[in-house]
C-alpha cells in the first residue's frame, strides 16, 4: 500500500504541478479560442443578415418578375398586333398600286392594240380598194383621174 500511495502522491503532484504550470497558458488558450469562436460568431451573423437581405431582396425580384413575364407578354401580343395591321395597310397598298399598274398596262396595250388594228385594217380597205379600181377602172376614167389631180396640184401651187 505504501507504493499505491507513493503512486497516487506522485499522481497528485504531477497534476498539481501540470494545473500550476499550465493554468495560464490554458486559460489564455481558452480566451483566445472563446474570443475566436465568438468573432467568428458575430461574422456569421452578419453574412447570415447580409444573406437574409439578398435572400429577400431575389424574393421580391422573383415575384415580381412573374408580373413583368406577363407585361412582357401583353405587350409583345401588342406589338404583333399592330405589326399585323401595319403589314396588312401595307399589302393592301401595294395589291392597290399592282392593279392600278395592271389596268394602265393593259389600257396602254388596248390602246396600242386598237392602233395596229386600226392601222391594220385601213392598210387592207387600201389594199383592197386599190385593188379593186385596178381592176373595174377604165383607161378614159384614168386619163380623167389624172386630169382633175393635175388640176387640184396646179391650184394648191
Amino acid at each position: 500500500m505504501h507504493s499505491l500511495a507513493i503512486s497516487f502522491l506522485n499522481f497528485f503532484i504531477l497534476v498539481g504541478l501540470l494545473v500550476y504550470k499550465l493554468r495560464q497558458p490554458l486559460k489564455n488558450f481558452v480566451q483566445m479560442r472563446h474570443k475566436s469562436l465568438r468573432e467568428e460568431i458575430q461574422a456569421v451573423r452578419e453574412q447570415l443578415q447580409l444573406a437574409s437581405g439578398k435572400f429577400e431582396e431575389y424574393s421580391k425580384k422573383l415575384s415580381s418578375i412573374d408580373s413583368e413575364i406577363q407585361s412582357l407578354r401583353s405587350q409583345l401580343k401588342d406589338d404583333i398586333a399592330q405589326m399585323n395591321q401595319r403589314v396588312l395597310v401595307e399589302a393592301k397598298k401595294a395589291s392597290e398600286a399592282v392593279v392600278h399598274d395592271a389596268r394602265t398596262s393593259a389600257q396602254s396595250l388596248l390602246s396600242d392594240l386598237k392602233a395596229d388594228l386600226y392601222s391594220d385594217l385601213v392598210y387592207r380597205v387600201v389594199s383592197r380598194s386599190e385593188l379593186l379600181i385596178k381592176e373595174r377602172l377604165t383607161s378614159d376614167e384614168r386619163v380623167r383621174i389624172q386630169q382633175e389631180f393635175s388640176k387640184q396640184v396646179e391650184r394648191i401651187q
